[in-house]
């Protein structure tokens, strides 16, 4: 599906008042293919004319990247020579909040968020304790 075609349908469901994560769900593939193919979200987000923050659309499309299966959980032992890189990846977290849980840490990977996401929410929400930014993840999982 082209870029257009593929605006005409989103339009349409996003007039027929399905949610608009009803609405990324169902058009998820099409989306991700274009993503492979080096479209970034925000240009995406632009072409298709939704009329939806650039924030709010990169949400909603992570959020549809988890429900389509894309995001995949593995369980694995982790080597000794990996440990160390384990403690580094908590120690960038316990850097953004200090008593960020483990729990908190694995729900906003589940949700197909990053660090980098959550560095972000910090700085442009003023969240200022992990309590607010379990709140903040679930308001944004929780939106249509």
């Amino acid at each position: 599906m082209d870029i257009e075609k593929l605006k005409i349908s989103m339009r349409k469901d996003i007039e027929n008042r399905l949610p608009k994560q009803a609405v990324f769900n169902n058009h998820f593939k099409y989306l991700n293919d274009l993503v492979v193919q080096g479209y970034k979200l925000p240009v995406l987000n632009e072409m298709l004319g939704l009329g939806i923050k650039t924030s709010y659309f990169q949400s909603l499309y992570k959020i549809a990247k988890v429900k389509k299966g894309a995001v995949t959980k593995t369980l694995s032992v982790a080597s000794p020579e990996e440990t160390p890189r384990v403690k580094t990846v908590g120690s960038e977290w316990a850097m953004i909040f200090h008593d960020i849980s483990s729990n908190l840490i694995n729900d906003i990977g589940e949700a197909g968020f990053d660090i980098e996401d959550v560095r972000a929410w910090v700085s442009d929400n003023s969240l200022i304790s992990s309590a607010q930014l379990r709140k903040h993840l679930q308001r944004l999982i929780d939106t249509p």
